[in-house]
């Protein structure tokens, strides 16, 4: 027998309005029928403590107050009755920030921290905002037939697992010996 979900509102949305608040970047909550969890756009994982804030606010005006980080450093607003979505929208676009990252589209570039990390070979941070910008900005509105996952990798160990998603770039180095400190080790 299948259990019918709980409504806070009352509200039972179509399935055609479930489709298209998801493709605004909102998630349904599987628990009921008309609360959704907003998925925040960031620039790899990063925000300003402004930025901070103004999430924060709108979790706690629109939404239940709780905020989660996606495997692709997007942040959640969590429990946002479907009677909020647009108001939340709105509000988190008067401080500069968008929602987005579902459906059938590129999704926004994760990379790891390369540009910081001990181990990185490559500036991940500025590759990543680069192919951000050409592709998830740039193909914002195109519709393909699956979603397209990219990530970059600022070094062989895979943090972010470049080689999973559908456009990988790994990190890389040719070695070069100093043939003047050479020891001649054979290693």
């Amino acid at each position: 027998m299948k259990q019918e979900k709980e409504t806070i509102s009352g509200t039972k949305l179509s399935p055609e309005e479930i489709k298209r608040v998801k493709g605004l970047g909102c998630l349904k909550d599987k628990r009921y029928d008309d609360i959704f969890n907003i998925r925040v756009i960031t620039r790899n994982g990063r925000i300003t403590t402004d930025e901070h804030r103004a999430i924060a606010d709108a979790a706690e005006k629109f939404g239940n107050g709780e905020i989660t980080m996606t495997t692709r450093l997007s942040l959640e607003i969590q429990g946002v009755p479907y009677a909020n979505i647009e108001d939340t929208i709105a509000f988190l676009a008067e401080h500069g920030l968008t929602t987005g990252g579902t459906g059938s589209l590129v999704r926004p570039v994760v990379s790891c921290k390369g540009t910081t990390c001990q181990y990185g070979l490559i500036d991940t941070f500025a590759l990543s905002e680069k192919i951000h910008e050409r592709f998830y900005v740039g193909y914002h509105n195109v519709t393909l037939p699956h979603k397209f996952k990219i990530a970059v990798g600022g070094c062989p160990n895979n943090c972010v697992k470049p080689n999973l998603n559908d456009l990988g770039i790994i990190g890389q180095r040719i070695p070069k010996p100093d043939i003047e400190k050479c020891r001649g080790c054979k290693v």
